[in-house]
């Protein structure tokens, strides 16, 4: 099962690498998921992380894994890994996989209406199911 993250602040996405772009995630076995991701998480930036609603949970048919993807929200500082960006200028950025695209393009489009929804489904469709707004707070 692989863990990530959509990790916010002030409406930038925490993504990892430079011409080739991904989510933070980390390989999770045993134990608490949240807990597993938010010591990943922290130990990554350096920052205070809070893990929040579940985002996306899909099966990924090219590497067979359960994919688990988290909303979380990061302290203030400087990340030691990884950098800040504003979704909305990520249009031309190559990503490691399409399905990193599509929830970071879903975000995007979720965070500048204030709506958002959970994925279940695979990395080629699914469904977003509606969180009520008083859930979705971080």
């Amino acid at each position: 099962m692989e863990l990530a993250a959509v990790v916010e602040r002030r409406g930038e996405v925490l993504l990892l690498g430079e011409d080739v772009l991904s989510l933070p995630s980390v390989d999770a076995h045993d134990g608490n998921p949240t807990e597993t991701l938010q010591k990943y998480l922290e130990t990554l930036t350096g920052l205070k992380v809070s893990i929040g609603f579940l985002y996306s949970v899909y099966e990924g048919k090219s590497d067979g894994k359960q994919h688990i993807v988290y909303h979380a929200v990061a302290g203030e500082g400087e990340p030691a890994g990884g950098r800040f960006l504003k979704p909305d200028a990520l249009v031309t950025a190559k990503f490691k996989t399409s399905s990193t695209a599509d929830i970071v393009s879903r975000f995007a489009m979720e965070s500048s209406i204030g709506n958002f929804g959970v994925y279940f489904g695979d990395e080629t469709g699914g469904t977003v199911h509606p969180i009520p707004a008083k859930d979705a707070k971080a």
